[in-house]
């Protein structure tokens, strides 16, 4: 099949500046203010690309990954009519399921690189411009574009044959980030894990201790301004973040913080021990 290019602009005449004649034949242009891709471009490409080089075997199986141009209602609409089943590979699994992940973009990255070396070096006087460009792009997309490497992404998936062991269990795993044990506090069981910001708090009885967050001071989209106030009126300002249920916090004034508080109270203990009054105290553990 034939790529389809979207240069950046808001009218056609963005697309006539290119040399499309030196461009790989059949090539479909088109246009977007940002160059991206949006719902008309995928079923622009939908219909004048794939519909029109699938051939005219039926039914046929279209994997296509989840971004919102590949799954819009014309597109959809579209295929059923043409007997043609499109399925959407799961978020965050494309490296391991999609063929031209697999097998064809690798190779046209390096091909294109190599052809990009190799005009500059011949043609030292000019520059990859929208006049020159087509013809670097036909070269590569024709060196990497293979019919051995499409038939191999579609192998190295194990699609084509079907073949599901070809995905090995350690892909099934959490990432690495993610892959961390979780520590246990001896002295109680509601503990929590222990990383960077948060440790292990022994829940005790009720506490004057005040939270509050200032939305007037928000630092971005992430992350919550949080001023905790002591029973000693120390008041220390930390990070929290944004989607935690804290930030949903405004005021409290008395009564025993929650669980879900825990975390941002440990933030601002720091190794120390701080006492709430009575026998109530919160202690941040070694980690």
């Amino acid at each position: 099949m034939p790529p389809m290019c979207v240069v950046k602009g808001k009218t056609i005449r963005s697309v006539q500046s290119f040399c499309c004649l030196d461009a790989p034949i059949n090539t479909v242009w088109s246009f977007q203010e940002r160059a991206w891709m949006c719902d008309m471009l995928g079923e622009l490409w939908f219909k004048d690309v794939f519909l029109a080089h699938c051939g005219p075997e039926r039914p046929q199986l279209l994997l296509l990954d989840s971004h919102r141009s590949h799954e819009v209602l014309g597109l959809l609409e579209e295929a059923c009519n043409e007997n043609i089943i499109v399925f959407a590979l799961p978020p965050h699994c494309t490296h391991m399921l999609q063929p031209l992940d697999r097998t064809v973009f690798g190779p046209f990255s390096k091909a294109y690189d190599r052809e990009c070396t190799e005009f500059l070096s011949k043609h030292p006087n000019n520059d990859i411009n929208k006049q020159t460009w087509p013809r670097v792009f036909k070269t590569a997309w024709e060196a990497a574009l293979t019919v051995d490497n499409i038939k191999n992404g579609f192998l190295a998936c194990g699609i084509c044959p079907f073949d599901a062991s070809v995905i090995p269990d350690s892909a099934f795993l959490p990432s690495d980030p993610f892959d961390v044990p979780l520590p246990v506090n001896e002295n109680n069981s509601n503990s929590f894990p222990a990383t960077e910001t948060q440790a292990i708090v022994t829940v005790a009885s009720d506490s004057n201790l005040d939270i509050s967050v200032n939305e007037s001071t928000v630092r971005n989209d992430e992350f919550l301004p949080v001023v905790i106030s002591t029973p000693s009126k120390d008041e220390i300002e930390v990070l929290q973040p944004a989607f935690s249920p804290i930030a949903e916090i405004r005021n409290i004034d008395d009564g025993f913080p929650t669980l879900d508080q825990v975390p941002l109270l440990l933030m601002a203990l720091g190794n120390d021990e701080v006492q709430l009054g009575g026998n109530t105290s919160y202690t941040r553990s070694s980690t």
